[in-house]
């Protein structure tokens, strides 16, 4: 008898929760909720609009493939001389090895992508969401994708703009002519962004250099012409290391 009163008392006893702490305790889950419907409701938006986008898309490629020089060309392909032949032979060959570049290349990616995070095929999925489908079905990168391969650092971008979905779905609507030269602008920003912290300590006095030229311009404030010359110069840069 002397221990159910004992077991009774400890459930009087024990301490109330404040009523201002459910009340907070409330609040902060009904932000959460609030902020993960936002981000939701935005992909599902951007999803939509990339459906959108790909439909209108299709349908113009459908359009061209009824144009009257396209079935003029489906009609003759019987009559196709013999050099003709050996030319699309030559073609197709040149664009099998293009492909398999291709694949080497993204497989380098990929397993450099695993290495710095094992969740990277998933991080490439998130990707995917926002950009479109990456290949057609022969295996050829979409102009967004094949922007993205030609940076200095792809596993890097990849996972730069995965973190940042609005970002990539910006990168995906551009046209293809000024895509690498916002991927330009978002490596600077990688870049700004891993960069130490500078000390306020000042700087020691630096020599003047007589022969010294002046900085190099900033990709983005160049002219087409400039751009590029100074791409081609990055990437014969990059296959001579």
């Amino acid at each position: 008898m002397t221990t159910e009163v004992e077991a009774t008392d400890e459930l009087i006893t024990s301490d109330p929760v404040e009523e201002g702490e459910q009340t907070t305790t409330a609040e902060n889950e009904g932000q959460n909720v609030q902020s993960d419907a936002d981000k939701a409701a935005k992909a599902l938006q951007r999803r939509v609009d990339r459906l959108t986008r790909e439909k209108y898309q299709l349908r113009a490629e459908n359009e061209q493939l009824r144009t009257p020089k396209q079935q003029a060309d489906e009609e003759n392909k019987e009559h196709l001389t013999e050099d003709e032949v050996e030319n699309r032979a030559q073609v197709r060959a040149r664009e099998i090895a293009e492909l398999k570049q291709i694949e080497q290349h993204c497989n380098a990616v990929f397993d450099k992508g695993v290495k710095a995070n094992k969740d990277f095929a998933k991080t490439f999925q998130g990707l995917v969401s926002e950009i479109g489908d990456p290949f057609d079905s022969k295996g050829k990168p979409s102009n967004t994708m094949a922007a993205i391969l030609d940076a200095e650092e792809p596993h890097k971008l990849i996972q730069y703009l995965a973190d940042n979905p609005d970002l990539a779905s910006e990168l995906a609507d551009l046209p293809a002519s000024k895509q690498i030269r916002r991927i330009v602008q978002i490596e600077k920003e990688m870049g700004e962004e891993n960069k130490p912290q500078k000390s306020n300590a000042p700087a020691p006095a630096k020599p003047v250099n007589a022969g010294a030229t002046a900085s190099a311009k900033d990709p983005a404030t160049m002219t087409d012409k400039e751009f590029a010359e100074w791409r081609k110069a990055d990437i014969k840069k990059r296959n001579g290391r």
